[in-house]
């Protein structure tokens, strides 16, 4: 499954999946049941070196595995 989340209302969205999709399928025995994220952000000014530096630093300390930035 694939859903488009509202980045306002972020907790809202997850915590919604999780209860009433993701428990059903993870509540089964033997489920093996696979969940990630997606994060595309397009900023027309580009993104300023600070906001660059800090993301990639939470990045690496948040172990996630796939980030990068385009110019």
């Amino acid at each position: 499954m694939s859903a488009r989340l509202d980045n306002t209302r972020i907790n809202r969205d997850v915590s919604r999946l999780v209860d009433e999709i993701i428990n059903h399928l993870t509540s089964i025995d033997g489920s093996d049941v696979e969940i990630s994220l997606e994060v595309n952000a397009t900023v027309k000014e580009g993104i300023p070196q600070n906001t660059v530096r800090t993301v990639s630093e939470n990045c690496r300390t948040l172990k996630v595995t796939d980030f990068g930035f385009d110019e």
